[in-house]
């Protein structure tokens, strides 16, 4: 029988998880589009493809391993709780 404690637990993880997921990748699929990224800082610097396309790629590839990245270890790790204390028993 699993614990309820442990059906939270998981479940705050990946719901969690699912929304860094959901949080990232609007910003992300519009810079593709749209071909300009907009720093998050004072000041906000634009950096385009046409123009720098290394930087782009550089700070593309940054925020798609943060928010999306760090989503996807909580809901694998909220899955993986929720299966080990599963198969751990009573």
């Amino acid at each position: 029988m699993i614990s309820t404690r442990y059906l939270i637990y998981a479940g705050a993880g990946a719901l969690a998880g699912l929304y860094f997921i959901l949080a990232a990748l609007p910003g992300l699929i519009a810079s593709l589009h749209s071909g300009v990224i907009v720093k998050k800082s004072y000041g906000a610097a634009r950096i385009e493809r046409a123009i720098e396309p290394e930087r782009f790629w550089r700070m593309w590839w940054q925020r798609a391993a943060r928010g999306p990245g760090v989503g996807l270890l909580m809901v694998l790790g909220g899955t993986a709780y929720l299966t080990l204390s599963y198969f751990a028993g009573p």
